[in-house]
C-alpha cells in the first residue's frame, strides 16, 4: 500500500512484491472435488517486525499522539474499523481517511491503511479516549439506575449485559403489577456508535437482546450517523445525545408502532424513570419537537393514565392528519386549498399563524396547519366533509373529539384541579374515534 499509492501494480504483481518483502506466502490449495489454486495468505508478524526493526522505523509515539489528538470523529471511526481488520487496510467503499500522515496513515485511490508499527499505539489511544468520554456519565447513570431500582421496589430488576471499551449496557425488567406482562428495557451508554467487530457495532449488540424499550446515551455522535443507524427500527427508542457544549442532551425518538398494552407498560416505566433522570440530566432540544409534550405528560401518568395515553397518541396522529388534509384538499382544489380554509376559518388561521411565528422551530414549518391542534384539524375536516367524502355517520367520531377537546388538548399540568381520570366508557369512545381518524381518514 505505502509503496504503490498510485495503484499501478496489478493484483498479481502486488502479491509478488509482498512475498518478496516477506509479508505473505502462496499456499497451494486443492479441494475434495479436484479444484486447485494458489491462495495468497498475509504473513504479518507485527510484533516481531517491530522488535527487529524498531531502530530503523521513523515513527515515534509523539507523532501518533499528535495525529490522534486532531482526528475528526469520522476519521477516528475509520481508523478504528481499519484496526479491526486482520490486515490494517480499509477499502474506500467503507470510507476514506482524510487526515493522513506519511508512513503512519496513508491512502490511495481505493484504500486507506495504517502502518503496522502504529497499530498498538492507536489501539491504546482509542481505548483511553472512549473510557474518558463516558467516565463521568457512567457514574451518573450508575447512581440513577440504582436510585430507580430502590425507589420502585419491588417492580423492577437490574442487571449488567455487557461492558466493552467505554460502552456499558444494562437491562431493567419492569412490571407495575404481578398479574401484568413485564417489559425488558435496555440502557446503553457509549462514547459513540463504534465497531466491536468487522460486522457488528455496539448498537447491534444491544439490539440482539430484543428489548422493547431502548434508552441510548451517546456522548459524541453525529445526526447523519443516527439517521443511518435508525433507518429501520424495532420497539421504542429514545436517544440522548450530548450537545456540543457537553452540558445538556438532545433527545431523539425513533420508534415503530407499539401495541397499547406495551405502550401502557412503557409509559408506566418512563413516568417513574424520567422523574429520577431529569434531576441529573437536562434536555436542551427534542426531535420531533412534540416529544417534549410526551415527556411532560408522563409526569402525570400515575394520576391520569388514560388522558396521558390519549394525549401521547394524538402527538403522533396530528402530523399524519395534517399531511392527509393537505394532500386531499390539494387534490380536490389545487393550490387554492389554503385560501379556501382561510375563507371558512379566518380567525382560526390568524391564530395559527401567530402560534407558528412564536415557535422555535418555525423554519421547519410548511404552513399554518403545522400550528393546528387535533381539535382545529377536526373542525377543518368537518367543514370540508362533503369535499372529502366523509359520511354523516362518520362525522359522529369527529364530534366526540370536539366534545372532549379541552381534555385532549390542554397540557395535563393545567388539569391539576381535575379530580379523576376519564372513565373507561369515555376512554374507549375516544380511542375508537382516534382509530377512525388514523385507520380510515388518513388511509382512505
Amino acid at each position: 500500500m505505502f509503496f504503490d499509492k498510485e495503484e499501478k501494480l496489478s493484483e498479481d504483481e502486488f502479491k509478488d512484491l509482498l512475498i518478496e518483502f516477506g509479508l505473505g506466502n502462496l499456499i497451494y490449495y486443492r479441494s475434495s472435488s479436484g479444484y486447485s489454486e494458489n491462495q495468497f495468505v498475509p504473513f504479518l508478524l507485527f510484533e516481531k517486525l517491530y522488535k527487529n526493526f524498531k531502530a530503523e522505523i521513523p515513527i515515534e509515539n509523539k507523532q501518533i499522539e499528535e495525529i490522534f489528538s486532531n482526528l475528526s470523529l469520522s476519521n477516528l471511526k475509520l481508523i478504528e474499523k481499519c484496526i479491526l481488520n486482520p490486515i490494517p487496510i480499509l477499502e474506500s467503499k467503507m470510507g476514506k481517511v482524510t487526515q493522513t500522515h506519511p508512513l503512519i496513515i496513508e491512502t490511495s485511490k481505493s484504500y486507506s491503511a495504517i502502518s503496522p508499527f502504529a497499530l498498538n499505539k492507536f489501539r491504546e489511544l482509542i481505548k483511553v479516549k472512549k473510557l474518558e468520554l463516558t467516565m463521568k456519565w457512567k457514574k451518573e447513570l450508575d447512581a440513577i439506575l440504582n436510585s430507580f431500582i430502590i425507589n420502585v421496589y419491588p417492580l423492577a430488576d437490574l442487571r449488567v449485559i455487557f461492558e466493552v471499551d467505554g460502552a456499558y449496557c444494562w437491562e431493567i425488567k419492569y412490571t407495575y403489577a404481578p398479574d401484568k406482562e413485564l417489559i425488558s428495557i435496555g440502557i446503553l451508554l457509549s462514547p459513540y456508535i463504534f465497531q466491536i467487530s468487522s460486522y457488528s457495532t455496539v448498537l447491534d449488540e444491544m439490539r440482539r437482546c430484543g428489548f422493547q424499550l431502548n434508552l441510548i446515551f451517546l456522548i459524541k455522535e453525529t445526526l447523519p450517523t443516527l439517521a443511518e443507524s435508525f433507518r429501520f427500527v424495532t420497539g421504542k427508542n429514545l436517544i440522548f445525545l450530548l450537545d456540543e457544549k457537553g452540558e445538556k442532551f438532545y433527545l431523539i425518538e425513533r420508534s415503530e408502532k407499539i401495541s397499547e398494552d406495551k405502550e401502557l407498560l412503557i409509559a408506566s416505566f418512563l413516568s417513574r424513570f424520567l422523574s429520577i433522570l431529569e434531576k441529573k440530566l437536562q434536555i436542551s432540544r427534542t426531535w420531533p419537537s412534540s416529544l417534549i409534550e410526551y415527556i411532560e405528560n408522563l409526569k402525570y401518568f400515575n394520576r391520569f393514565p388514560r388522558i396521558a395515553m390519549l394525549q401521547n397518541r394524538i402527538r403522533n396522529l396530528q402530523p399524519k392528519l395534517r399531511k392527509t388534509i393537505r394532500e386531499k384538499l390539494e387534490k380536490k382544489m389545487g393550490q387554492r386549498w389554503k385560501e379556501e380554509i382561510r375563507k371558512r376559518h379566518l380567525q382560526m388561521v390568524k391564530k395559527l399563524e401567530n402560534v407558528i411565528e412564536k415557535r422555535p422551530d418555525k423554519e421547519e414549518i410548511k404552513d399554518f396547519l403545522d400550528g393546528a391542534t387535533l381539535g382545529e384539524l377536526v373542525e377543518i375536516l368537518r367543514s370540508f366533509s362533503n369535499i372529502l367524502d366523509i359520511e354523516r355517520s362518520e362525522i359522529e367520531h369527529l364530534n366526540i373529539i370536539i366534545k372532549y377537546r379541552k381534555i385532549l388538548e390542554h397540557p395535563l399540568k393545567e388539569l391539576k384541579d381535575r379530580k379523576r381520570d376519564l372513565d373507561e366508557k369515555v376512554y374507549n369512545k375516544l380511542k375508537i374515534a382516534l382509530d377512525y381518524i388514523e385507520e380510515v381518514i388518513c388511509l382512505k
